[in-house]
């Protein structure tokens, strides 16, 4: 298969990612003499932490063709080639247990997406738990979120306001303003969801913080609904902020002062006071949290997630 200059550049956004990498590079710290899998490996750099770190042997399991070529170049490059072997295969699939020849001691992943879970970890580690011994670890092996509360929003933020509501001065005509306002009124849903990327430059003057609304740990993980309660006093946007951790390693994917690849974070506008259930939905007819578009993704990394939330009072 021809290699191409893009096929290389278009991870670099993430590999170039330098707090990233520490926190893994260190997180693999301790891998000497043991068994690592990583998956959704790319072009490599986590198995060759791993490799550089001592690990007895990498299995780098990645769906793209093109990156699985790539890795094994690049590892082939710089490290033993009878400590690793590259399969371009599915790691979600019924068989991929077979194709290991150790039993296996670690798994690394960095299918973490803009939302932290968007990107199918949980459905990963799902998939490893009934297939490995009890000392077996994940890198990471936590995950937590935060809910970042912006009170009156469309007051503070003129891109939410013009994203979802109708400002009649920007249209310059009076009477075409009324009637497109006229028409959105009649076919306006009120359970409509309201989800958009929130740029982690502006994470900051937030009205409240509530620490880890979500928290799973691979430990504890047995394949639950994600959900929490949370509750607003007035028209408010939500925001999550995520961090992955692995024992004391911790990466913070939306610190203003600390910025990494994950330039934004997911957030939804809730016009209504009350308690909301915020609730994290696998197997979605489609994917609402966008990382490519629909196309590409189905052929990427076949996962289908959204969120939704409903006022229960």
């Amino acid at each position: 298969m021809p290699m191409q200059a893009t096929d290389i550049k278009k991870s670099f956004n993430m590999t170039n990612d330098k707090t990233r990498n520490l926190f893994y590079y260190k997180a693999l710290e301790n891998v000497e003499n043991k068994v690592v899998i990583d998956v959704g490996s790319g072009t490599g750099i986590l198995s060759a932490y791993a490799l550089h770190h001592g690990a007895k042997f990498v299995y780098a399991i990645e769906r793209g063709q093109k990156e699985s070529i790539i890795a094994k170049k690049l590892l082939g490059e710089n490290f033993d080639t009878k400590k690793f072997t590259v399969l371009n295969k599915d790691f979600w699939s019924k068989d991929i247990f077979t194709n290991f020849q150790h039993d296996i001691d670690i798994l690394v992943s960095e299918t973490i997406n803009y939302d932290v879970i968007g990107e199918g970890i949980l459905k990963t580690w799902r998939h490893a738990k009934p297939n490995v011994s009890s000392h077996f670890q994940c890198v990471p092996n936590t995950i937590q979120m935060d809910a970042l509360i912006y009170k009156n929003p469309m007051e503070r933020f003129t891109w939410l306001k013009q994203k979802l509501q109708l400002i009649p001065e920007n249209l310059l005509h009076k009477g075409f303003a009324k009637s497109l306002h006229d028409i959105h009124k009649k076919v306006s849903n009120s359970t409509t969801q309201h989800f958009m990327n929130f740029p982690v430059r502006d994470m900051v003057y937030f009205d409240k913080k509530i620490d880890n609304v979500i928290d799973i740990s691979y430990d504890k993980y047995n394949g639950e609904n994600i959900t929490f309660d949370l509750t607003i006093d007035c028209p408010s946007l939500i925001v999550l902020s995520g961090k992955i951790l692995s024992g004391n390693n911790i990466l913070h994917l939306h610190d203003p002062s600390a910025t990494t690849h994950w330039s934004s974070g997911l957030s939804f506008y809730l016009n209504t006071a009350g308690t909301y259930k915020v609730t994290f939905i696998e197997d979605a007819k489609t994917n609402l949290v966008k990382w490519t578009n629909d196309d590409v993704a189905s052929k990427i990394w076949p996962y289908n997630c959204s969120w939704a939330y409903k006022l229960t009072n």
